[in-house]
């Protein structure tokens, strides 16, 4: 059984104003567990950008930490690149199965929103870069 409380040093995480690409606002964060470290996948939100994004993109970030309580190392992990993710990442969340971490998150495309659930094979957190992707479901 596990007892959880809140932590007395809330928020863990919280937008960045010098990083543009979590100045906004951070969200919906997936840790991860890797011996000692614990890894974790959040939503990051930009500031709006008139051209790009009038109401902000938003990407996954990844952060690390030893105590459990302060975060390092913060960088973007996963961006929109194709068609299908141009209005934003969501969402992350990983698990551990048969050797290999799976990251699967909500890529957001189309007008209206169109949403597909994305899943990316990694062997390592520490060492990941990203590879192909492949889509789970379109809804």
């Amino acid at each position: 059984m596990y007892v959880i409380r809140r932590s007395s040093h809330n928020p863990l995480i919280a937008p960045a104003n010098d990083k543009q690409w979590e100045s906004r606002g951070t969200f919906n964060p997936s840790p991860i567990q890797a011996g000692k470290m614990t890894y974790l996948l959040y939503r990051a939100q930009s500031r709006p950008d008139a051209l790009i994004a009038p109401g902000g993109l938003s990407t996954i970030g990844k952060a690390f930490t030893i105590d459990g309580v302060h975060f390092q190392n913060r960088r973007q992990f996963i961006v929109p690149t194709e068609e299908w993710d141009k209005y934003g990442c969501e969402d992350p969340r990983a698990t551990f199965f048969e050797g290999k971490y799976y990251i699967f998150y909500t890529a957001l495309a189309g007008q209206p929103f169109g949403r597909a659930i994305l899943k990316w094979p990694v062997q390592s957190l520490k060492t990941w870069r990203p590879s192909k992707r492949s889509t789970l479901s379109l809804f």
